[in-house]
């Protein structure tokens, strides 16, 4: 994967920034969804620049391997494949398919509420970040 220039990683995000803008001034349900889509992009974008988000997934690794979830999860695609006759009859995407629902249930509300709280944690000592959740749709429409 090529790894976007300095240059171009600010055009990126200045073009980011008025897209964000422009939905944040916007009242409809539609442009709401847009505009949570957005940030959410924004947010995922920002922790990989900072490492945030390698830092967040080793921690949930680490805590889904001390309860016991990776175990679990190897059980449900074992038996996955058990159930379709063999290896020779399924697929990756079949597996995953089978499982996913499962397997997510299986994490302890616990780490999920943990690793929630270091999400936000993380956002909120990131300023830069922080000004693309809080920015009020007045002052958004005016910037552009």
């Amino acid at each position: 994967m090529k790894r976007k220039g300095k240059k171009e990683m600010t055009s990126t995000l200045s073009e980011s920034d008025r897209e964000l803008s422009l939905l944040q001034s916007e009242k409809d349900p539609c442009s709401l969804r847009k505009l949570q889509y957005h940030q959410s992009v924004l947010i995922q974008r920002r922790l990989d620049e900072t490492g945030g988000r390698e830092r967040l997934m080793n921690y949930l690794r680490a805590k889904l391997l001390s309860c016991g979830w990776n175990e679990n999860a190897k059980d449900l695609c074992k038996e996955a494949i058990q159930s379709k006759k063999g290896l020779g009859n399924v697929n990756l995407e079949q597996v995953v398919s089978d499982v996913l629902v499962e397997a997510k249930n299986l994490i302890p509300e616990e780490i999920k509420a943990m690793f929630l709280q270091r999400l936000i944690l993380s956002i909120e000592q990131d300023k830069k970040t922080q000004n693309i959740l809080s920015a009020p749709p007045e002052d958004a429409a005016t910037s552009v």
